[in-house]
């Protein structure tokens, strides 16, 4: 049906109901096919719903890998800030998603970036969904191992802490997370 629109002049980036275009709704449903051909027929894949979601963010958030490389490889921003601030790696560290978030390493995600909102890292979202997997990844791409937030001055390792797991606390250690930061 889409290809059939699109040979009739369909416009590709027409905001509907809802505020969403195809390509928002395909990455929504998970439909690479959709998405690749609506990219080649220049749709934007920076386009952004009212409520601040980009066709990225919404595959990154719900694990769409396909997805998220067709979007890069046509230079989606890998560092949108959507809402509350969140970045695609934002998202995808606190949904678990590890090659999500090796991929935007890769395409140069900021790992380092603080959500305004609430001042929430990469390191942070991971070490709060406690996926080692995550936080080694990130550790690796030199994120700040002694970051603190500037509301409450909870660092990454507290964080850690709190959740429990013991094998990123020694991590976090082990990269040298200062144990006496105040």
């Amino acid at each position: 049906i889409v290809k059939l629109l699109i040979e009739n002049n369909a416009d590709v980036n027409y905001q509907g109901p809802n505020d969403y275009t195809s390509l928002l709704l395909a990455c929504e449903k998970d439909n690479a096919a959709i998405v690749k051909l609506l990219i080649k027929h220049k749709a934007n894949v920076n386009c952004v719903k009212i409520n601040g979601y980009t066709p990225l963010l919404i595959a990154c958030e719900k694990g769409h890998i396909d997805i998220v490389k067709l979007l890069i490889e046509n230079n989606a921003d890998v560092n949108y800030q959507g809402p509350n601030g969140y970045t695609p790696l934002l998202l995808a560290c606190q949904q678990g998603k590890d090659e999500i978030v090796k991929l935007l390493i890769e395409n140069n995600a900021d790992v380092n970036y603080k959500a305004p909102q609430n001042g929430a890292t990469a390191l942070m979202l991971a070490c709060q969904s406690v996926n080692i997997g995550i936080v080694k990844l990130l550790i690796e791409n030199n994120a700040d191992v002694n970051y603190q937030l500037p509301q409450n001055g909870a660092t990454v390792l507290m964080v850690a802490c709190q959740k429990d797991h013991i094998d990123i606390v020694k991590l976090l250690i082990e990269n040298n997370a200062d144990v006496n930061y105040q």
